[in-house]
């Protein structure tokens, strides 16, 4: 015969230890619970994020055990409080939870997760509006370069957009890597060069600075002997983003920023 809950109980009380007792089968079974049903809750929910991580993070998912995995799972799922009620930003807490977890074996694991998590948020979230002014064949040196909408630069450690692609890598490979989401709704990765990327900065911070200014800053930081000659090169790597999609166009830049 199942106990009976102390009336002094409060309801929030209950609910702490009945969640406390689903996430972690350590916890004691609630007195007003039945075992067999508490195993069936257990499983249910466990399950539930199971899938949801296994959904969002295939490469990860690869590069374990099936008892590697399911007990990384369950270490997320019985130490995490989670910030979020919704199952689509799930991962990106595991992504999070990950890379605050000493000795992580393999060590590159965290930054593949949060690889595969950028992936996922950009695949996702909803498109902030270009500017109205936009030119999508405005000239790239007069008019201050617009980037795609969606758009996340990074630094990472490892090879993890070709460790996504199915290469059995692991050794350390720096890149600063560009993913963005196209015209076409597709999320797409570009390995940077540091000078590309240092313009990617750029671009981001004075968005209305013509391309022509922000190449003249960009040689001003590098000391350039002949300025004038990076901006004619980088004029060509502006429209080589633009084919690409990285960029949106171009929109009036302001006065000085010429």
């Amino acid at each position: 015969m199942m106990n009976v809950v102390s009336p002094d109980t409060t309801l929030a009380e209950r609910q702490r230890r009945f969640a406390a007792a689903i996430r972690d089968p350590e916890q004691a079974t609630p007195a007003d619970v039945s075992p067999r049903r508490m195993a069936i809750y257990r499983e249910l929910f466990f399950n539930n994020i199971l899938g949801v991580l296994e959904d969002a993070f295939l490469a990860v998912r690869a590069r374990l055990s099936k008892i590697d995995w399911e007990a990384t799972a369950r270490r997320f799922f019985t130490e995490h409080s989670s910030t979020t009620p919704y199952f689509h930003r799930l991962p990106g807490e595991f992504a999070a939870w990950l890379e605050r977890q000493p000795d992580l074996a393999p060590p590159y694991l965290a930054e593949l997760a949060r690889y595969e998590w950028s992936q996922l948020h950009l695949a996702l979230s909803p498109a902030p509006a270009l500017p109205e002014a936009l030119a999508p064949n405005g000239d790239l040196l007069a008019g201050a370069p617009v980037l795609a909408p969606l758009f996340r630069l990074a630094p990472y450690r490892y090879p993890v957009h070709r460790m996504c692609e199915g290469e059995s890598l692991q050794d350390e490979e720096p890149a600063r890597l560009l993913l963005w989401r196209d015209s076409n709704e597709q999320v797409r990765t570009l390995a940077l060069s540091p000078t590309s990327a240092r313009l990617i900065e750029l671009i981001t911070a004075s968005p209305h600075l013509s391309g022509r200014r922000l190449l003249l800053c960009l040689a001003g930081e590098m000391n350039h002997p002949e300025p004038e000659r990076l901006v004619e090169q980088g004029w060509a790597l502006l429209e080589q983003l633009r084919e690409k999609g990285v960029l949106a166009g171009t929109q009036p830049a302001t006065q000085g920023g010429a």
